[in-house]
């Protein structure tokens, strides 16, 4: 199992958790999704625990990545910004669970284990994002990791020059992207760009509280068996 949270703390501590509550080998913790892909290039790994909101290259970035590299991964998302927009997106570029950073640990190792059984697990939060972009008939096609990754870079006010010198793209593709990103999102406008990736919590939203922390007592609630 491999861990991807930018709070090194927290991912110490859950990776603790899981190795003493669950039974689980976590092969690696890292805070940025650039070192987790390039170890997933280098390493077997049958689970990715990832974040959504991560520097620079965000959780659904990885997500998309990780599962070009390993097409069989298992991915669950733990992540504090379960919003209709990031389930809907994680969902559709393949990952098996999304899980709140307010859940327990304990529902965090059930999913886990349901996910390594091949089951597909819903938190009761998720089951009714679900089911609402179920009934609204959400028809929207998944971006694909190169999108995503455009969409990022102009959701930080990236200019389109900035954006094509660092893709080593032309400028004309770089705003066709930004277009096509926005069409597909059914944007009003291209300067909707950064709220929708707030909500897919590719970006951090202003005035966002951190995540509820209870690992710390986890872990010594654990030590103390």
């Amino acid at each position: 199992m491999l861990l991807v949270d930018d709070h090194p703390i927290y991912s110490t501590a859950l990776a603790e958790v899981l190795r003493m509550s669950g039974g689980f080998e976590v092969v690696g913790t890292f805070q940025n999704g650039s070192a987790a892909i390039s170890f997933l290039g280098m390493h077997p790994v049958d689970l990715l625990v990832v974040d959504l909101m991560l520097p620079g290259m965000s959780g659904l970035e990885v997500v998309a990545a990780a599962l070009e590299i390993a097409p069989d991964l298992r991915v669950v998302v733990f992540s504090g910004l379960a919003t209709p927009d990031s389930v809907q997106a994680a969902f559709g570029l393949g990952c098996c669970a999304v899980l709140e950073k307010n859940a327990s640990v304990a529902d965090l190792i059930d999913a886990i284990r349901a996910v390594l059984r091949g089951e597909f697990p819903l938190s009761p939060a998720t089951g009714e994002i679900l089911r609402n972009l179920i009934r609204l008939r959400a028809q929207n096609k998944p971006l694909a990791a190169d999108d995503l990754r455009i969409l990022r870079l102009f959701a930080e006010n990236r200019t389109a020059k900035e954006i094509a010198v660092e893709l080593s793209r032309s400028l004309s593709s770089v705003y066709k992207a930004r277009d096509r990103i926005a069409s597909r999102l059914n944007l009003e406008s291209v300067r909707d760009l950064g709220s929708h990736a707030q909500a897919l919590g590719m970006i951090p939203v202003m005035g966002k509280l951190p995540p509820p922390r209870r690992l710390a007592a986890a872990v010594s609630k654990g030590g103390a068996n």
